[in-house]
């Protein structure tokens, strides 16, 4: 279940920039997932005390309910967005990029977007991105660093505001249906066993404008791009990388998938639009942890894409990449295999022991060949599949009231969809709900000729039968 996020735009009175954040009045501007961190670092920092939270108010610029948002016809011709973590392709992609994507009836009287820091030094990734990104949008796109005098002399910008962070502020319905579909269980099944609400919005929400630039980019991708690759790929990391990061028993695991039709690309090799066309084609993309599965925004409902991690990234960075597959609809999997970390009384830490490549071994190697062949049979829209794998965890713990609280916070997405009333209907089955597992079953029926609400009838009419007996 994803919610879908407004980005409003606000303007600036005198900007500044301080590292990767914009402020205004000596105050930070909160801004997505940036203000996450922000806000998630400042109170455990102070370990959740409660005058963390004024200090947090001293700091960061507050900004009003923006459903009483209005944006009069701002003074500035320009745009400024704030440039997160210039040097990772995950965090500027999913976090900056696609803002040059605004929403609203300003968006086309904009003289310019800029990418602003002061940041000299830029990636060469960003130059080819924001490039291809120029011709999709009104204004010009470029990424620039800001110089101190330069900025002394902006009055004004218009800066997009994405409003995640806001959500679980303001009262409303929306958190009775966060609640609903929270994340459970434990990492190993790809879930988190005590999700913070903080984190179980992040989990469940994504930008409307990683929407629109996911769409614009394939369509100008496979109109553009000629070449073709396999549909089951394997993405390796280039030689010469600079944050190498050797998976031990690659070399086996890419021989046994090259077996059965995987082609190995190299996106470092590849044009923004190469990537994502040939990511937009596929029906499998496999690989290790890293900022080149942020290219699952670009994946179509019903492809699978499997991560290889470690028990460290199912810990600490998992998460990273729901939001994103809720903007594609596709079948995420985490596949959780060892490392070379020995110390078995604590886990490794990104600060004090670095981070660990996974390490495959032969019995990895076999039952990850095991979970892609079989998930793969799995044609359903990837939406629709992670809800009944959701209701099935629950189911399978006994957590049935959970179970009917995530069915029915996702019943207007689903209502039309067989497999989610045959499911509503095995739940109810189980509860010995006889009325509403017939309901569903009927419904069932009425949207397919379904042997399985035949047959879910037919059980329900001889237990009644029993029961009247």
């Amino acid at each position: 279940m994803g919610f879908s996020i407004r980005t409003i735009l606000a303007e600036i009175q005198r900007p500044k920039l301080k590292g990767t954040y914009i402020t205004t009045r000596g105050k930070i501007v909160l801004n997505g997932a940036a203000a996450h961190r922000a806000r998630n670092k400042l109170r455990k920092d102070m370990k959740f005390a409660p005058e963390s939270t004024t200090i947090f108010d001293e700091i960061y610029d507050g900004l009003l309910d923006p459903r009483a948002m209005t944006l009069a016809a701002p003074e500035t011709k320009s745009v400024w967005i704030d440039a997160k973590n210039l040097h990772n392709f995950f965090h500027f992609t999913s976090e900056s990029l696609h803002q040059a994507f605004l929403p609203g009836p300003f968006s086309e009287s904009f003289d310019d977007i800029s990418f602003a820091t002061k940041n000299k030094h830029m990636e060469p990734y960003i130059g080819r991105w924001v490039s291809e990104c120029d011709a999709l949008v009104g204004p010009h796109v470029e990424a620039k660093s800001f110089s101190q005098e330069q900025i002394d002399e902006v009055p004004s910008v218009v800066m997009p505001i994405s409003c995640e962070h806001l959500l679980y502020q303001f009262s409303g319905d929306h958190h009775a249906k966060i609640a609903a579909a929270r994340p459970a269980g434990n990492n190993w099944d790809g879930y988190d066993a005590k999700p913070h609400p903080v984190k179980t919005l992040q989990l469940n929400s994504f930008d409307q404008t990683i929407v629109r630039f996911r769409d614009a980019m394939v369509a100008r991708a496979k109109a553009t791009v000629g070449k073709t690759w396999s549909k089951l790929i394997y993405t390796a990391r280039a030689e010469g990388l600079s944050r190498k990061r050797v998976m031990g028993g690659e070399k086996e695991l890419i021989r046994s998938l090259k077996k059965i039709g995987f082609e190995v690309v190299y996106f470092e090799k590849m044009s923004p639009l190469e990537q994502v066309k040939c990511v937009s084609e596929a029906d499998c993309i496999i690989g290790q942890h890293g900022a080149g599965l942020t290219n699952m925004m670009f994946a179509r409902e019903n492809a699978h894409v499997f991560e290889i991690a470690t028990y460290q990234t199912a810990v600490s960075r998992w998460v990273d990449f729901i939001p994103l597959c809720h903007v594609s609809g596709c079948h995420y999997h985490l596949i959780v295999v060892g490392m070379d970390f020995d110390d078995e009384d604590r886990d490794p830490s990104y600060v004090d022991d670095g981070f660990f490549a996974p390490v495959v071994s032969a019995k990895d190697l076999e039952r990850i060949l095991q979970i892609v062949t079989s998930g793969l049979t799995d044609k359903k829209n990837g939406r629709i599949s992670g809800l009944l794998r959701h209701c099935r965890f629950f189911m399978d713990r006994k957590a049935y009231a959970q179970a009917y609280r995530l069915l029915d916070a996702n019943m207007p997405f689903y209502s039309d969809t067989v497999e989610y009333w045959e499911q509503r209907g095995q739940l109810a089955e189980t509860c010995g709900h006889n009325r509403r597992a017939q309901d569903c079953y009927t419904r069932l029926l009425n949207l397919s000729d379904s042997e399985a609400a035949r047959q879910g009838l037919a059980r329900i009419k001889e237990r009644q039968a029993a029961e009247v007996g």
